[in-house]
């Protein structure tokens, strides 16, 4: 494909979650669902899955629910979140301390993986003696 017909196509192109993010904007995300189920769904429902593909989709991924908090949506426990209006813009920042970060967690796991290779080996020398 020549590069000027890509960036054409490109141009014309709009993705899915922008798309529906902007239906859920103007009141119409049920607009989203697809046509071939011919209007055949439960409303309430559908916003509700239609809405938790938006959190999940969140350009910040801080903002993005965990499974758990999906499914519970899904499941009606919960109501669905209210997300802005208008899809938010992905900003990338670096960690403050970028450079400088160490992991509590790998120095914790050797500790403890230390510790359990000790009691493993006094268990084994207990049940020998």
């Amino acid at each position: 494909m020549a590069p000027q017909r890509q960036a054409d196509e490109e141009e014309d192109m709009i993705h899915i979650a922008q798309w529906v993010w902007d239906l859920y904007g103007n009141g119409r995300i049920i607009d989203a669902a697809d046509h071939r189920l011919g209007g055949e769904f439960n409303g309430e429902e559908m916003e509700a899955v239609m809405v938790v593909g938006l959190w999940c989709a969140h350009p910040d991924r801080s903002l993005r629910p965990t499974i758990r908090q999906a499914v519970s949506v899904l499941r009606g426990e919960v109501p669905p979140p209210s997300l802005p209006t208008r899809m938010p813009v992905a900003t990338f920042l670096s960690p403050v301390d970028a450079f400088n970060y160490t992991s509590s967690y790998v120095t914790g796991n050797t500790n403890t993986s230390t510790s359990t290779n000790t009691t493993q080996s006094s268990r084994t020398t207990g049940t020998v003696a």
